[in-house]
């Protein structure tokens, strides 16, 4: 009976490092696109929401899931500057590839992927809101055509 435990603690320790280097993955795909060059010189610092919040589709219906991933940009030139974006992974060669991404006003609540579309609720101040709590909720509809990731109704 004690193996059991032992056995999950291993699966769960596993799993935890390969989601971890998912991530890494990602990121390094964040940072070698010509944007993601562009904010590292700016004194930026790119982050990946967590994996909870990620989601995978097929959403150039070629047989293979994208990981679709909110991910943050923080600090750009010593400032506080903070902006949220919407990723598409590919896997391809063994290695993350970003396909492309879209700034989004707020901050993403939840994602919810149909076909080719991605349905991203967020949260913005509103204007007597206090800077800990935003309240206003609003729909961001993005759709992934042509390896390009663009608003959609």
């Amino acid at each position: 009976m004690r193996k059991l435990p032992l056995l999950c603690l291993l699966l769960t320790l596993w799993s935890q490092s390969a989601l971890a280097q998912t991530e890494r993955e990602l990121l390094q795909a964040l940072r070698q696109s010509t944007e993601g060059k562009q904010r590292i010189k700016a004194g930026c610092t790119d982050r990946i929401r967590p994996i909870s919040e990620w989601r995978l589709a097929d959403l150039d219906q070629d047989g293979t899931a994208e990981v679709v991933a909110p991910w943050s940009t923080e600090g750009c030139g010593g400032g506080n500057y903070w902006g949220a974006s919407v990723g598409v992974f590919k896997q391809s060669g063994g290695r993350w590839q970003e396909i492309d991404s879209a700034g989004i006003e707020g901050q993403p609540e939840s994602i919810e992927v149909r076909g080719n579309q991605i349905r991203v609720r967020t949260k913005s101040y509103g204007p007597n809101d206090p800077r800990c709590c935003p309240s206003q909720m609003a729909t961001v509809r993005l759709a992934l055509s042509n390896g390009k990731l663009r608003e959609s109704r």
